[in-house]
């Protein structure tokens, strides 16, 4: 009787450009994608852009273009030069963007009722 886990252990003994060959792609497919449904999701429900909007749409795009210079950097010039710059860019932009969430949201729930208005 097999193993459940031998399928998984194949998997996980691919090779390092197989690896990379589905986390950039799956990456950068995910970040284009919540981009889509938050334009989509605005244009549904006759939400006005605001600069949280714009800033979450900001970083969907910085994030898909990074993941595509990561992908660029370690499966075809095969430096890793740029994993550094990867990690600490991806973490930089999402700790950004949780300061200026939580900066929005307790200044509109505090100080501005109207959301439009608000930073």
């Amino acid at each position: 009787m097999r193993d459940v886990r031998d399928p998984l252990l194949h998997f996980a003994r691919l090779n390092y450009e197989y690896k990379d060959l589905i986390w950039y792609p799956f990456w950068i497919l995910c970040d284009l994608l919540y981009l889509f449904l938050l334009r989509v999701a605005h244009k549904e429900f006759n939400l006005q852009p605001t600069k949280l909007y714009q800033m979450f749409a900001f970083s969907y795009l910085c994030f898909a273009f990074i993941q595509l210079v990561g992908m660029l950097d370690s499966m075809f010039l095969r430096s890793h030069y740029l994993d550094l710059f990867y990690s600490y860019s991806i973490q930089a932009i999402n700790f950004g963007l949780f300061v200026y969430a939580v900066y929005y949201v307790v200044r509109y729930a505090i100080f501005d009722k109207n959301i439009n208005n608000a930073v």
